[in-house]
């Protein structure tokens, strides 16, 4: 009886220390994995992975009326534009996507110029230099991408992450095709000598059905690529050029005394031919002028004499 039961307390023992091991065990995962989730001063610029998100998103796989669209847009800076964009270039290929837009432009903020000599100026162009790409990436591998995006962001400004779910419109899609394709069967089946207003009906139901179809391609062509639009951008940047000093004094310009001399003597004579010119075409009313200055004249010797006369 005493060998029972000191059997059992050696068991009891042997079960109480191996419970604890495990439990010691599970609490240590507990910790490092929160330890893990913790943000690092370098990350606290930017959200936790998204796959949380993303699970969220995709919800019941088995669930074959949720089909959704996902859409992603990010903003961030980065220390180098175009490297930046020639990584994500190379991303975007390795995880089988591709680049539908990238225009990368300089946005100048101001310029100003300083005088360094007597003829050149010292340009300081103050510049931004930024980049919107748009791409395509499978569905299944848009979040390696942008978890692979998070290593070239120096500021997140911000991410914005949408799902839409077109699953209820590709199925009506298809219905409407199925019912379009027996309303045509039963329009044949009913005319049996062809007709223009017959053929009219048909016609119209195909393209009818056609639209229906090309929608649920572009549809399902969006719920197997992601569409990813990145905003990226760098510090300001400054860029110094030497440049002529065109803003010379006017007395520079201007031409010597003996040049003056010989443009005026030019100008009196051009002025005189002008009066002269000018004389010769009113000849007709100085003509007339004269006349009667002296017909004036005339008259009023007349009327000097005839007055001293009667005096």
């Amino acid at each position: 009886m005493k060998n029972y039961l000191i059997i059992s307390l050696l068991l009891s023992v042997i079960i109480f220390a191996c419970s604890e091991s495990k439990l010691e065990e599970s609490n240590y995962q507990q910790e490092s994995v929160g330890e893990a989730l913790k943000p690092t001063k370098e990350s606290n610029w930017a959200p936790l992975p998204d796959s949380s998100i993303s699970v969220g998103m995709v919800g019941n796989v088995n669930d074959t009326t949720r089909m959704f669209i996902k859409r992603i847009e990010m903003k961030f800076r980065v220390k180098n534009v175009f490297q930046s964009s020639l990584k994500i270039e190379e991303w975007c290929k390795k995880f089988g996507g591709f680049i539908i837009l990238s225009d990368m432009m300089s946005n100048v903020s101001y310029t100003e110029n300083k005088r360094i000599s007597e003829d050149s100026l010292l340009e300081i162009t103050h510049y931004v230099v930024s980049n919107k790409i748009q791409l395509r990436v499978p569905v299944e591998k848009s979040d390696s991408l942008i978890r692979s995006i998070y290593s070239l962001i120096d500021f997140l400004d911000y991410k914005n992450i949408s799902a839409e779910d077109v699953g209820l419109q590709i199925n009506f899609n298809k219905r409407r095709i199925q019912r379009r394709q027996k309303f045509e069967q039963n329009v044949r089946k009913q005319v049996k000598k062809p007709s223009v207003s017959g053929e009219n009906i048909v016609l119209g139901k195909e393209d009818e059905a056609d639209n229906s179809l090309f929608e649920n391609m572009r549809l399902m062509d969006e719920v197997k690529y992601s569409t990813i639009t990145l905003d990226i951008y760098q510090r300001e940047q400054i860029k110094y050029t030497v440049i002529p000093n065109n803003e010379k004094n006017i007395n520079e310009y201007q031409p010597g005394f003996f040049k003056q001399l010989i443009d005026s003597v030019a100008i009196g004579w051009k002025i005189l031919k002008e009066f002269i010119l000018m004389i010769v075409r009113l000849w007709a009313v100085l003509l007339m002028v004269i006349v009667v200055i002296m017909a004036i004249k005339k008259y009023r010797k007349k009327k000097v004499k005839k007055d001293f006369k009667l005096n």
